[in-house]
């Protein structure tokens, strides 16, 4: 599940000091449309010629397949329908805790930038930054998918979230250099508790058997 997300930071990586390079040489307008046009040449293709609904499409079978040929019947795997999840209390508390980390972590992460340059930073040191932040979020989604299989998922999630505290914490004095780093360095690699392991904490407290239903579409 880490590796599978991990990809998410790579074009964040790439694309901050790009765009920062574009706007400031052109135009914020020019940076919007070579923006599009990246999106439109790599996603389209993608999603018509290699993107399948399922591993069948490609005659493969799923990750953990050949236990799931194993079973009878979709009756077998264990967890709760979900009609069933929708009202139990189980559900609802996951996803308040998803909804929070979320607001917590993306009412951050889209203001870094402007944040840093009003702290004083040029654009091109809080797109760097930014990148930082990005590449700790690659490795940070596949260290946190170790984790929970080393720690287990309560652990996991405990230590993201101290590790979310600290970095907000950190934001108070990051206008010097220094701070500035710890905090997208901590920052970067715990935000992996809002998209590695919700999907793993669906699955074990809800169970498999409705998974795609009641846990819907994680970035």
């Amino acid at each position: 599940m880490g590796v599978v997300f991990a990809a998410t930071g790579v074009g964040g990586l790439i694309f901050n000091p790009l765009t920062n390079w574009i706007i400031i040489n052109y135009s914020w307008q020019t940076t919007y449309l070579v923006c599009g046009i990246v999106i439109g040449v790599l996603s389209i293709p993608t999603a018509i010629f290699i993107v399948s609904a399922k591993p069948a499409d490609k005659g493969l079978l799923p990750y953990g397949g050949e236990e799931a040929v194993a079973r009878q019947s979709q009756d077998e795997q264990g967890g709760v329908t979900a009609t069933q999840a929708f009202r139990g209390t189980a559900f609802w508390l996951l996803a308040a805790i998803i909804l929070l980390i979320a607001i917590a972590n993306m009412g951050i992460l889209h203001h870094i930038v402007p944040y840093l340059t009003d702290l004083g930073f040029s654009s091109t040191t809080a797109a760097a930054l930014m990148s930082l932040h990005m590449t700790m979020l690659i490795f940070g989604k596949v260290l946190v998918g170790s984790l929970a299989d080393r720690l287990g998922l309560l652990k996991s999630y405990l230590l993201c979230v101290v590790g979310l505290m600290v970095s907000i914490a950190l934001l108070y004095g990051s206008q010097l250099m220094w701070v500035a780093i710890a905090f997208n360095v901590l920052f970067g690699f715990s935000i992996a508790v809002r998209t590695v392991l919700p999907p793993l904490m669906t699955a074990r407290v809800l169970g498999q058997k409705h998974f795609a239903v009641y846990s819907g579409p994680q970035k």
